[in-house]
């Protein structure tokens, strides 16, 4: 089955991730991201594809590489991405 996180906080904190910071698929609903700061990041900082109800406040996105989304719901790419 799905993983799940209903109600999940993710707060005050950094989250450096070469491809997606946080990714919140259809098992996950009412989970909040706030006060995070993001870095390196090349497709998306918040990846919600599927996700129902999640909040996203306050959260710094200027450390994202240029072309990557701050907030996307496309789905997962379909093509293997390496890191550096």
């Amino acid at each position: 089955g799905l993983p799940a996180c209903d109600g999940c906080v993710v707060q005050d904190g950094t989250i450096s991730s070469c491809l997606v910071g946080v990714n919140l698929d259809g098992g996950t609903a009412r989970t909040t991201v706030q006060r995070v700061r993001f870095l390196a990041q090349r497709i998306a900082a918040i990846d919600n594809y599927q996700g129902v109800s999640n909040t996203f406040t306050t959260n710094d996105y200027g450390g994202i590489l240029s072309g990557a989304a701050t907030i996307t719901t496309n789905a997962p790419p379909s093509v293997a991405f390496t890191c550096p």
